[in-house]
């Protein structure tokens, strides 16, 4: 276990937080981010469980889905997440939720109904999505629960989220 890697990761992730949730230079914070990042994967390779536990290639995974300015490096990162997850050294629901980022950011449709945006009057809204009909089927194979589920849980984020004291 590598865990200066690991917290250098932990890190990472950690100051995406803050950026998405205060959304000021969020947008900064993802580009060194996603630098660092491209840094370490040059050196080690993309991280893996064994090398920096759950918590660690998870930082990994949403410095990679927050490239959205960076087409290329998240079609890298899903290329690694892809082989990895054949060896349970990464999560396969990491592969659909880049998966449908990458898609939307070509301006396509998704594949595994993870991407969401928000309306005028913050209705929660699935963005345009492939064959609705099979959507939970190809959930349950990411380890995904059914949108129905997922629905309700943004719902609930989204209803904290703006009834937050501050």
């Amino acid at each position: 276990m590598n865990n200066k890697l690991k917290k250098q990761l932990i890190a990472l992730a950690k100051r995406d937080q803050q950026a998405t949730k205060h959304g000021k230079r969020a947008d900064l914070v993802y580009r060194e981010n996603v630098n660092q990042l491209k840094k370490i994967v040059e050196k080690y390779g993309w991280p893996k469980i064994s090398e920096v536990g759950l918590k660690g290639v998870e930082a990994a995974w949403l410095v990679a889905q927050h490239a959205d300015f960076d087409l290329e490096f998240q079609k890298k990162a899903l290329k690694a997440i892809k082989r990895l997850a054949r060896c349970n050294e990464v999560s396969y629901w990491q592969i659909a939720y880049l998966t449908d980022r990458i898609l939307i950011n070509q301006k396509k449709k998704q594949i595994f109904g993870t991407q969401f945006y928000k309306t005028k009057n913050s209705k929660i809204k699935l963005k345009p999505t492939e064959n609705l009909k099979n959507l939970n089927e190809r959930r349950k194979k990411f380890s995904l629960p059914p949108i129905e589920e997922y629905k309700k849980i943004l719902l609930r984020k989204n209803y904290e989220n703006n009834n937050k004291e501050g």
